[in-house]
């Protein structure tokens, strides 16, 4: 494979793309097109993704005559899906990745997303920038990371994985134990995204979207295997994992508030017997004759 296969200046870029150079930067500032591999302080270079996602900018402009935000959240949950792609083929996350997230989560929490930068990260987690650089792209990539992990320590087990539960119930009761649990970290997480979307909307509504897609998402593969293996009826998955997200954050709130006398055990098995066989007083048997 040739070294220009590999890697591009942004005027070989540019040639090899049909483009000018002021129209590939103007895409970079709007992040429709990722950001050159940084090969030095003041170098990058463009390698075949940089060229693709050109061509596939330049398709969908002309066929779908769509404008450039419309484009936007397309290469987003492109970039997204390419970032899960990484993760997978990564091997476990190293204990310094651990402590970066560590470190990062804390420092959201305690100040905004706004208001944390990339020093107090570097020296909350005692590492260089160099280091930070090794494992994350930049600060938005670093925050979504925390709110994967998160996610991710729900413990709901991915459709399909070792180890997962036989009764989907059980599943779902864990999720709900741990989440109880973790819910703060997800809560304040959010308020500080919900409150960075309000002040800078075109910056922060779409990692809003995704941070919360990740969430359905997670819950919408579990309903749907639920279904196939006969244990719900056929529902929208989507809808009822909205539903059930609402429900967690609006009990976790109100229990963190001790607006509830029950014990959240209890409140669990409430939960799950109101969903379960909803609301309506069972008629006599009369009645329905």
């Amino acid at each position: 494979m040739a070294q220009s296969d590999r890697e591009m200046t942004i005027s070989e870029l540019s040639s090899r793309a049909g483009l000018s150079v002021s129209t590939i930067k103007f895409y970079i500032r709007r992040e429709l097109l990722p950001k050159p591999i940084k090969t030095g302080k003041t170098r990058g270079v463009y390698n075949r993704r940089h060229l693709y996602r050109l061509q596939l900018i330049q398709k969908i402009r002309k066929e779908g005559n769509l404008g450039l935000e419309k484009i936007r959240a397309i290469t987003s949950v492109m970039d997204a899906w390419e970032e899960d792609e990484r993760r997978e083929r990564k091997p476990a996350s190293s204990e310094q990745e651990e402590v970066i997230l560590d470190a990062a989560t804390a420092l959201f929490r305690a100040k905004g997303y706004e208001g944390v930068t990339i020093a107090d990260i570097v020296e909350g987690a005692g590492i260089g920038r160099s280091t930070f650089y090794k494992h994350f792209r930049d600060k938005k990539g670093l925050f979504i990371a925390c709110l994967r992990r998160i996610i991710l320590r729900e413990g709901i087990p991915e459709p399909g994985t070792e180890g997962e539960e036989t009764d989907l119930f059980t599943a779902f009761d864990k999720s709900a134990q741990s989440y109880f649990r973790d819910s703060p970290l997800w809560r304040d997480m959010i308020k500080r995204l919900r409150a960075a979307a309000i002040n800078d909307p075109e910056e922060f509504e779409g990692m809003l979207e995704e941070a919360l897609g990740l969430k359905i998402d997670r819950f919408e593969r579990r309903i749907r295997k639920t279904v196939e293996q006969g244990f719900l009826r056929a529902v929208n998955p989507k809808l009822l994992a909205v539903m059930l997200l609402g429900i967690q954050d609006s009990c976790a709130e109100y229990i963190s508030r001790g607006q509830f006398d029950e014990s959240p055990d209890r409140l669990f098995e409430e939960v799950k017997d109101i969903i379960l066989y909803g609301v309506l007083q069972k008629r006599e048997s009369s009645e329905s004759a």
